[in-house]
């Protein structure tokens, strides 16, 4: 009598897989061996595949979203470092001052002020606000993100509008870099300079 080998293709050609045993499909009216049952696990296994690029597509968004505020924050602080730092060095602030505007103490009339700043105080104060614009523009960039909680927001946006209240300077820089913001940052400052008008600063 012939010896059957262990694999013969005959005995595996309507094999199902074993998990699907313990369904007790041929208990609910269900053929293991239905061509049907065979093609309904292709599809499941095609649905997996789907919901597994998803994912993959969803973790490489995310992904580049988290890379692209970690950029936008550290352009942001080294705007704002340099800008300090050069406020800071006083033997350039001058040079620079006199090379472009002459005397650095011609003085300055900045409306709402009650005296007078000079050319050299100007740029100063400039340099400064620059860094204090870069830093506000970071928070907001990574609120607009989701980032940043809104509380976290809401108090940045409570001290920018406290200081454009208080401080005519300020005001007066920002006024005049509207037009260098960005579009959503723009806007967010018009309202809050529209807001301080009215004289709130919550």
């Amino acid at each position: 009598m012939p010896r059957t080998s262990a694999f013969d293709p005959r005995r595996t050609s309507n094999h199902v897989p074993s998990f699907v045993h313990t369904l007790n499909l041929p208990e609910r009216g269900i053929d293991l061996d239905d061509s049907k049952l065979r093609d309904w696990l292709e599809i499941l296994g095609i649905f997996g595949v789907i919901a597994s690029l998803i994912f993959v597509g969803f973790q490489l968004k995310q992904d580049r979203e988290i890379a692209r505020a970690e950029m936008f924050q550290g352009r942001s602080e080294m705007v704002a470092q340099t800008m300090s730092a050069a406020a800071a060095n006083s033997e350039a602030m001058a040079a620079w001052t006199k090379s472009a505007y002459g005397d650095p103490n011609q003085e300055i009339h900045v409306d709402g002020m009650k005296s007078p700043i000079t050319v050299h105080e100007m740029l100063l104060g400039s340099l400064q606000t620059n860094a204090f614009f870069a830093l506000t523009d970071n928070s907001f960039f990574q609120y607009k993100e989701g980032f940043l909680p809104e509380e976290h927001w809401r108090g940045v946006r409570s001290e920018v509008k406290n200081v454009l209240l208080t401080t005519p300077f300020f005001r007066f820089q920002a006024i005049s870099k509207l037009d260098a913001m960005r579009p959503d940052l723009r806007q967010e400052f018009l309202d809050m300079l529209e807001e301080t008008e009215a004289g709130t600063a919550n």
